[in-house]
This record gives C-alpha cells, structure tokens and sequence, in this order.
C-alpha cells in the first residue's frame, strides 16, 4: 500500500467514528456507505480502503486492536455525552498539565527578539 495522496486516497473506518463528535450525521452517513459497500468482516470494519490502485478499493482486510478501541471509546464519548473526555480531564495529572494545553505559540516576531537578546546577553 502506498501512502501518497497524490497516488489516491486511502480511506479509513476509524476516521469517521472518529469524527461522530464534530460531524455526527456526515459521520454515520460514511460508516452507513462504507457497510452498504462491504468494507466490513468478523470484527467489524476493516483497517481501510485503498484508491491509489484506481477507482475500486483494495480491501486492507485487518483489524488493529487500537483502531477497534478508538472507535469504542468514540462511540462510548457519543452516547454518553464525552463521559471518555471528562474521565481523562478528571484525573490529577492531566488536570496539572492542562493549561500547557492552552498557551499560545510565540510568534515569530518575538522569538527573533528573544533570539537578540539571548546573543546581546552572549557577548557581554
């Protein structure tokens, strides 16, 4: 399987149960054509479908134990109104280091002027 989307897509199950929390109709909608087409097996969805070989998919016919669960988890997150989210958020080390997650990135402007001070400060 190659992986340049120049070549075609490679589209993956996961990525829309992944997307039920932003685009839940669109979402179900992929997952509903992808079952319609009979990208599924024993254990649910296949890894993916590959387009770079032409117009129809090449069945990778596997399953990832982490794949599955993400899909749980995001089903689980759906129905339970992000239960998954707020367990995360909720325990003490995630919570100290919860607002690294909000600081915003320096800009360049002013990482140059740190970067003039810093060879200002090397040469005194």
């Amino acid at each position: 399987m190659k992986y340049g989307a120049e070549d075609g897509p490679v589209i993956s199950p996961y990525s829309s149960f992944l997307a039920l929390a932003l685009l839940r109709k669109d979402s179900i909608a992929n997952l509903r054509r992808m079952a319609a087409m009979d990208w599924m097996g024993a254990y649910g969805f296949y890894e993916a479908a590959d387009y770079t070989q032409g117009n129809q998919p090449e069945l990778v016919r596997s399953w990832m134990a982490h794949h599955q669960g993400m899909c749980l988890l995001a089903v689980t997150n759906l129905l339970k109104n992000n239960i998954v989210q707020e367990w995360f958020h909720g325990t003490p080390r995630v919570r100290a280091a919860e607002l690294l997650l909000h600081e915003k990135a320096l800009s360049k402007e002013t990482l140059k002027d740190l970067e003039k001070i810093s060879k200002l400060q090397a040469t005194e």
